[in-house]
């Protein structure tokens, strides 16, 4: 396969990724992929999963400071040896660093969501919850416009599901 950028070399790099749910996949040559700024690094035994992580989510890129400093407040695990190991060091290190792992996972999966099948009791669970979110999306936006009658009608749906929801476990 031939370079896609000068058409001239085989393409030995072959980078993957996916922007807002596009994936997208170039081949580049060794000099063309360094000429457009990509790390090519060369691996002489098998990558780590912290370095397979950071290929992923194209952390080898210069990071702000902030970021670099940034440290869970219970198990003083900093964002950058995260980034070095591949792991975290507690369940608050998932509050600390929420908006980074948001970003990676986004990169990673495309999406921060799961969307696969879900067992069926759950399912349900899950709908009911998200109903009662969206209604509670719609009251805000009645009492915003000055729609009491709607909001109150609202209200009273909201609390039905909350109740039935409270039943169910």
């Amino acid at each position: 396969m031939l370079c896609e950028d000068c058409k001239e070399r085989d393409a030995t790099i072959h980078y993957k990724e996916i922007i807002n749910d596009q994936y997208q996949e170039i081949h580049l040559c060794e000099e063309c992929a360094q000429n457009q700024g990509l790390e090519v690094t060369q691996f002489s035994s098998p990558p780590s999963l912290a370095n397979f992580l950071t290929g992923l989510v194209g952390i080898s890129k210069k990071l702000v400071h902030e970021e670099e400093t940034k440290e869970c407040p219970k198990c003083h695990l900093s964002f950058a040896n995260f980034k070095e190991r591949g792991m975290l060091g507690c369940s608050d290190c998932y509050e600390s660093f929420e908006e980074e792992l948001t970003h990676m996972l986004r990169r990673i999966h495309g999406n921060i969501q799961h969307v696969g099948k879900i067992p069926t009791k759950i399912k349900t669970e899950l709908e009911l919850k998200d109903k009662i979110f969206e209604l509670k999306r719609e009251l805000e936006m009645a009492i915003k416009n000055e729609e009491f009658e709607r909001a109150a009608q609202l209200r009273d749906q909201i609390r039905e599901m909350e109740r039935r929801k409270s039943e169910e476990k």
